[in-house]
């Protein structure tokens, strides 16, 4: 009788531990995923910040010391474009070869289905940091634009070491600094659409 109420209490302290390591293993996750939250949200309010510190550091500034290089390896100056490309607002993205791959490819995404559905084309520059001529041409094909660049020099202090959009205006001024995150592309898509509404208010596009 004592063996057998011996084997029952093992039993039940055994099933107290296994039930104890289970709650544990739960709290555990629950700490890790609101860590987590915690993380994104953070990250998400200092990318807020940036984006309006540049916002109203940029504002209607002029691009200056800003040199580019064509898929025919000409160099031209950036407020010199506007005597290739046709007049009125421009959306800019800068980007990088070192970027983030899995950032560029969220904002990759956004843009090209932009791009695609609203035949937006000839009002979309990308800017990297381009090798060789080919790759300026591989980089054209990918994005499918025509006004790729590359930046041979920028002597400007005010560098982001993100990708980014901006938009110029009919005097290559930058408007409208942002700073995408790459995993909200509903965010990406309603400044995307915002500039398209520019384009059909302003009939500058």
């Amino acid at each position: 009788m004592k063996k057998h109420i011996g084997d029952i209490t093992i039993v039940v302290l055994f099933l107290m531990l296994c039930l104890c390591f289970f709650l544990n293993k739960k709290a555990t996750r629950q700490i890790e995923r609101l860590d987590s939250n915690n993380r994104i949200l953070t990250s998400f309010t200092e990318l807020k910040r940036e984006n309006l510190a540049l916002e109203v550091l940029n504002s209607s500034s002029a691009m200056e010391g800003l040199s580019l290089a064509s898929s025919n390896g000409d160099t031209i100056d950036f407020c010199m474009l506007s005597k290739v490309l046709k007049d009125g607002y421009k959306l800019v993205l800068r980007c990088d070869v070192i970027n983030c791959e899995s950032c560029m490819i969220g904002i990759r995404t956004c843009l090209k289905q932009f791009i695609n559905e609203e035949k937006v084309r000839g009002d979309i520059l990308i800017l990297g940091n381009y090798d060789t001529r080919n790759e300026i041409r591989t980089q054209a094909n990918a994005w499918g634009v025509k006004e790729v660049y590359s930046i041979v020099d920028d002597s400007n202090t005010n560098k982001i070491n993100k990708p980014y959009f901006l938009i110029i205006d009919e005097n290559y001024c930058i408007r409208n600094i942002y700073i995408p995150n790459a995993y909200d592309q509903t965010e990406i898509t309603v400044y995307l659409n915002s500039f398209l509404e520019l384009l059909k208010t302003t009939g500058l596009g």
